[in-house]
């Protein structure tokens, strides 16, 4: 009687031997012994090479030579297992040239369990091997041209195929350099190569910081990029890229370093992508976001996106001035504001603004975050009064205040050395402190010699007010073309008044 299964006959019933024979009693009871002793022996060796982890671990924590001290295989084992899974030992015992002297003296060719661990520890640590990786590299490479003779592991023949590539010196750039060259995913290079996937890979993490930076050294001043949204992300940016920089410092310096090269203002993209990777610089010194980032980019970077940043502030400041202006429901605000404008904007274009600080009341931060988006919005202080707008600005010889509503317009030969306007330290301020009280402490300055050009306060009535500003201006050393910022009827009307 016969059954049919995927297209084979096989027999329903099978001819077994008859275990109650003496001989096969006697055959179970060795083989019960046998598995007896294999139970006992396994966790006898797990005790033996998780106690000479230890003893190899104590040996690196006071400093002695652990190549010295190696012996047999399960030393090798031991080692690598302490290069993968301890900092300690990993620092203190690097790979190195002795290491793997001793392990070709113990095993001239490595086991498949040591060879496959070590490719692991290989990818797992790579960078973090520090200077032995060369000679972890060239060991690798040795027993990898062994390994050709005898059976490969299946897990690492894709390994085996590339490991020319793979454990060249300059593997990573090679890598995402053929992808990049190619059109290719820089994965399906690495998978083809025989990288293995995972979070915890830092090959796979090196070659994709070469690939984020390859590609950002490829674009266009303010060309935008898909990789912009990874190198963004908090565990892109604090990689560790090289030379103790992290990948968001390499990728702020392309960034401003193609700006300040071409003298190209920081297109906007590319300025929320350093804002969101470091922030606003305009932070107190002393904050980790300012250690962390801009004390890496440098004071001259620093200095320049500081000045770049004002234009973000002008903008932000016109939205609010605009919102204002339209929703007061006053004729005289609307015709006022394309002026104010102008006029503000026509300074930054004469790269005039070295530095800015917005201060903003409750209602015009509202607003604002409506608006933008968090990550995009500059450094600014909170004022007291909910719904005005004050934004100051450096001139180099002079320093501006502008506001919103019936705000002045101010201009300082010199700020009081005691005013907060340019501590960061403080993000809170009493519209008095950017008007009344500033002033009157300016007049003490002048009193006492400290300045010499007292101060200019200007409102923004009758028309004539541009006109009175750009003398003002040119008492502080600025002498300002009034075409440069005026719109062409506040121009036209000006030269009018002037001539007559």
């Amino acid at each position: 009687m016969r059954s049919r299964f995927s297209g084979l006959s096989v027999p329903l019933f099978l001819d077994l031997p008859d275990i109650t024979s003496p001989e096969m009693q006697e055959r179970f009871v060795r083989l019960a012994q046998q598995m007896e002793r294999i139970a006992r022996d396994v966790p006898q060796a797990g005790s033996r090479f998780l106690r000479r982890c230890d003893e190899l671990l104590q040996l690196a924590r006071i400093g002695e030579p652990v190549p010295n001290h190696l012996e047999r295989l399960i030393d090798i084992r031991a080692v690598v297992h302490l290069w993968a899974t301890s900092d300690v030992f990993r620092t203190r015992q690097p790979t190195s040239a002795a290491f793997f002297k001793v392990f070709e003296g113990i095993a001239p060719q490595a086991s498949r369990i040591s060879l496959l661990a070590m490719v692991s520890l290989f990818f797992e640590k790579y960078d973090l091997l520090g200077d032995g990786l060369a000679d972890f590299r060239a060991y690798l490479f040795r027993q990898i041209v062994q390994s050709k003779s005898r059976q490969i592991p299946a897990q690492i023949k894709a390994f085996v195929s590339a490991a020319k590539t793979l454990l060249g010196s300059t593997a990573p750039q090679v890598l995402c350099g053929y992808a990049l060259q190619n059109g290719l995913p820089l994965d399906v290079v690495l998978d083809r190569s025989g990288v293995p996937k995972g979070k915890e890979n830092r090959f796979s993490s090196v070659c994709q910081n070469y690939y984020y930076i390859d590609t950002l050294k490829r674009l266009g001043v303010g060309e935008d990029s898909p990789v912009f949204f990874e190198v963004v992300k908090p565990s892109n940016a604090t990689m560790p890229y090289e030379d103790g920089l992290l990948l968001g410092h390499k990728v702020i310096v392309i960034l401003l370093d193609k700006c300040m090269a071409t003298n190209t203002a920081l297109p906007e993209i590319w300025r929320d992508v350093i804002l969101e990777i470091a922030g606003d610089p305009r932070v107190p010194v002393g904050s980790r976001n300012y250690r962390l980032w801009w004390n890496e980019v440098g004071v001259k970077r620093t200095q320049w996106t500081i000045q770049w940043l004002s234009q973000l502030d002008l903008g932000i400041f016109f939205e609010v001035l605009k919102e204002y202006a339209e929703t007061s429901g006053r004729d005289d605000l609307k015709r006022m504001f394309p002026a104010r404008e102008r006029f503000l904007l026509g300074l930054y274009e004469l790269g005039l603004i070295q530095g800015s600080r917005l201060f903003l009341g409750g209602q015009a931060i509202s607003f604002l975050k409506s608006r933008i988006e968090k990550k995009a919005l500059p450094c600014y202080a909170t004022l007291s009064d909910s719904n005005k707008a004050v934004i100051y600005l450096n001139l180099g010889n002079v320093h501006m205040i502008e506001g919103t509503h019936s705000f002045p317009l101010l201009l300082l030969d010199r700020l009081p050395s005691d005013t907060p306007i340019l501590s960061y330290d403080k993000s809170y301020f009493h519209i008095d402190d950017l008007n009344r009280k500033l002033l009157g402490r300016h007049e003490l300055m002048v009193a006492r010699g400290e300045a010499k050009i007292g101060h200019t306060r200007l409102v923004h009535y009758p028309a004539s007010w541009q006109g009175n500003a750009l003398s003002a201006l040119k008492k502080y050393g600025l002498d300002i073309h009034p075409s440069r910022v005026l719109d062409r009827d506040s121009y036209y009307s000006f030269r009018e008044h002037t001539t007559r």
